[in-house]
């Protein structure tokens, strides 16, 4: 048994992808096919249309309301002061299956500190992109919707 378990170590070293399962990618430009579900403004993560690329590491998504890059690998933490209140911005993602979950948390730097957060969820359906979420609000109660884009050439 010893030369078996030696050989298939040796191999899984050789080929480190057999370990790793196989994400989607969500690359390309897509625009948007379905009104969000119940009816929102715009999803800030891509409003009707958006460019996507990603790479192993990150998702970068660009927009009419600017660029931004999600780390694919390790949660980020910045801190915004332009406006009256600092507020902490966390972003985490992560996989479950084949679907991208990404968590966001904004908190107020204050002594009495609000916590808004959100998560959007981002799938492949038949060709199309499906972006999911909740946005949860103190006070308001969830807020979830649902998005349907479609890839443009």
């Amino acid at each position: 048994w010893k030369p078996i378990i030696i050989c298939l170590l040796a191999l899984q070293s050789a080929v480190p992808n057999l370990a790793q399962p196989s994400h989607p990618d969500f690359s390309g430009h897509w625009i948007e096919e379905s009104r969000p579900v119940p009816p929102l403004s715009q999803v800030g993560f891509c409003p009707r249309e958006c460019t996507i690329l990603q790479t192993p590491e990150k998702l970068s998504v660009k927009s009419a309301l600017g660029a931004s890059t999600i780390d694919l690998v390790r949660p980020t933490v910045t801190t915004d002061a332009r406006f009256q209140v600092a507020v902490e911005q966390t972003v985490a993602a992560s996989w479950q299956g084949a679907t991208l979950v990404i968590m966001y948390k904004f908190k107020e730097k204050t002594s009495v500190a609000t916590t808004v957060s959100a998560d959007v969820r981002l799938t492949l359906k038949d060709g199309r992109l499906a972006i999911t979420g909740t946005s949860i609000r103190p006070g308001s109660g969830d807020a979830p919707f649902e998005v349907i884009y479609r890839r443009v050439q």
